[in-house]
C-alpha cells in the first residue's frame, strides 16, 4: 500500500510529465504550419498501435526528432558490488501517471517503443535496474517523457 508521501509524489510526476509532454507537442508543432503534431496526414510523428499490447511505436520526422532534441544512451551491465548489474542513463527513466517505471527503446532509425523496467535504486546519473531491455539496447536518455505525451496524445 503506497504512503502519502509516495502518493504526492506520483501526482507531483503526473503533473511533471503532462507538462512536458505538452511543451513537446508545442515544439513539434513549431515551424511550418502545415507540419502538425498529429498522427494523420504525414504529422511529424506517427504511433503504430503494436498488436498484443498496450504499447504504440512512435517513429518521428528527422525534423522533429531534432526539435525534440531526443538523445540516445544504452542499457549495460556494471559491477556494482561484487554483482553484475543492468544499468541505464538515470535520464532514460520516466514515470507513467501511476508511478510506474519506463524508458523508450530506439529499435531502428527514429522509432521507439516504451518498455517497462523495475528500479533497484539510482546512484547518480544511473538506473540499477532489477528488470528491463537486454544489455546492448539503445535507450532515449533525453526526451523520453515528450516522446509519452506524443504516443498517447497529450495536446491534440
Amino acid at each position: 500500500m503506497a504512503t502519502k508521501m509516495q502518493m504526492r509524489q506520483v501526482g507531483w510526476w503526473t503533473i511533471v510529465i503532462a507538462i512536458v509532454a505538452g511543451l513537446g507537442l508545442w515544439a513539434l508543432q513549431g515551424g511550418d504550419p502545415a507540419e502538425s503534431a498529429t498522427t494523420e496526414k504525414g504529422g511529424p510523428a506517427t504511433v503504430e498501435h503494436i498488436e498484443g499490447s498496450e504499447l504504440g511505436k512512435v517513429t518521428l520526422t528527422e525534423r522533429a526528432n531534432q526539435r525534440l532534441d531526443i538523445q540516445i544512451g544504452e542499457v549495460t551491465e556494471q559491477q556494482i558490488n561484487g554483482a553484475t548489474k543492468l544499468t541505464a542513463p538515470y535520464g532514460a527513466i520516466f514515470y507513467d501517471a501511476m508511478g510506474r517505471p519506463w524508458l523508450y527503446t530506439n529499435p531502428d532509425g527514429l522509432s521507439y517503443v516504451r518498455a517497462a523496467v523495475t528500479i533497484e535504486r539510482i546512484e547518480g546519473g544511473t538506473a540499477v535496474l532489477e528488470e528491463g531491455p537486454a544489455v546492448g539496447t539503445k535507450v532515449v536518455s533525453v526526451g523520453a517523457a515528450l516522446l509519452y505525451g506524443t504516443e498517447f496524445g497529450v495536446g491534440h
